[in-house]
């Protein structure tokens, strides 16, 4: 969480606290029933469910979820332990910073030592782009064509799982960024190039076995059935 938006936090706090009457350390600062938490709850649910099916990955449902927890908390726990919560505020305002562009430290992911890594992160990487132009170019199963945005955005929302399991950033430009990485001079370039041939050639033999377009992506960005 960034120092202002810290500073801003406490402040309204504060605020909100004074205007009750003097602050007791031995009592909550805030009043929210469980009934209230519910609902709340309900609410945030939604739309993190919208967020999942429109793109923002969640994100905002989130944020809202853990924003009715915080609030619950500061009606039950007294205010001289509301330091214990420090973790669900800091989580909250990183959230918030991503929304505003801001570096989070919290969501970077930790460099991997673990041999095999860095292959399996081009893997993925080349199978998602590979995924995405097969779907561009062929469409869905039922004749639906998709821009390559579109492509894209259907990959993504499939294969976020993996790229979770496998410690690899995604966001909604991901696969447009690798892919112009793949075109690029380097050995970064070079590599993800080289991915992406050697799983642009096993495609043909699929679509010779009959498989549909959206189980051949399925196949494509699963972990565990592509040997990524």
């Amino acid at each position: 969480m960034t120092r202002d938006r810290q500073a801003t936090f406490a402040i309204d706090l504060l605020r909100e606290a004074l205007a009750r009457g003097p602050i007791d350390l031995n009592r909550p600062l805030a009043e929210m029933s469980v009934g209230e938490l519910r609902a709340g709850l309900q609410e945030a649910l939604s739309t993190f469910q919208h967020g999942m099916a429109t793109g923002d990955g969640g994100r905002a449902g989130m944020l809202a979820a853990l924003g009715q927890v915080h609030a619950f908390l500061l009606s039950v726990l007294p205010a001289r332990d509301l330091h214990s919560i420090e973790p669900i505020v800091e989580l909250m305002g990183a959230l918030g910073d991503v929304d505003d562009g801001v570096p989070a430290p919290a969501f970077q992911v930790a460099v991997s030592h673990r041999k095999g890594a860095p292959r399996r992160h081009t893997h993925f990487k080349a199978a998602c782009v590979v995924a995405s132009n097969l779907l561009q170019l062929r469409g869905l199963a039922d004749g639906t064509r998709l821009s390559r945005a579109e492509s894209d955005r259907y990959v993504r929302q499939r294969a976020r799982r993996a790229a979770r399991e496998l410690g690899v950033p995604m966001s909604e430009r991901s696969i447009a960024t690798w892919r112009r990485v793949a075109r690029k001079r380097g050995a970064q370039g070079e590599r993800l190039g080289r991915a992406i041939d050697s799983i642009r050639g096993i495609t043909p033999l699929a679509r010779a076995q009959g498989q549909s377009v959206e189980q051949l992506v399925a196949e494509l960005i699963d972990i565990r059935r592509s040997g990524i």
